[in-house]
């Protein structure tokens, strides 16, 4: 082919569509999962910023290696899960504060 395929909508030469955005995505949510979860830029010996880097490096390896390896779920059955089983939760939630707040005196 003497053509090189460009899609409009997505706007580069990769036809599926990743690039910049999928990896600045996972790198963000690393440094999330590290800043939350994993004590952010505390560490010995490297200064913060090293540990920070690592740590999120770390992060977004596992989470590309991991998702490689996990099945897609379509949004039907979020759809479903939710209705099932989010919704019921969430009406136990209400109904517990309900009687919590009715019994314990403020």
């Amino acid at each position: 082919m003497l053509v090189k395929r460009i899609d409009a909508d997505v706007g580069v030469s990769n036809p599926d569509g990743t690039g910049f955005g999928n990896g600045s995505i996972t790198l963000a949510l690393a440094g999330a999962t590290v800043t939350f979860y994993l004590g952010g830029w505390l560490g010995p010996w490297l200064p913060p910023w090293a540990w920070s880097a690592i740590k999120i490096m770390l992060v977004a390896a596992a989470m590309l290696g991991v998702g490689r390896y996990m099945p897609r779920i379509r949004e039907a059955r979020y759809l479903a899960l939710s209705w099932k089983l989010g919704i019921s939760l969430a009406l136990a939630n209400i109904f517990i504060v309900g009687v919590i707040a009715l019994v314990v005196p403020i």
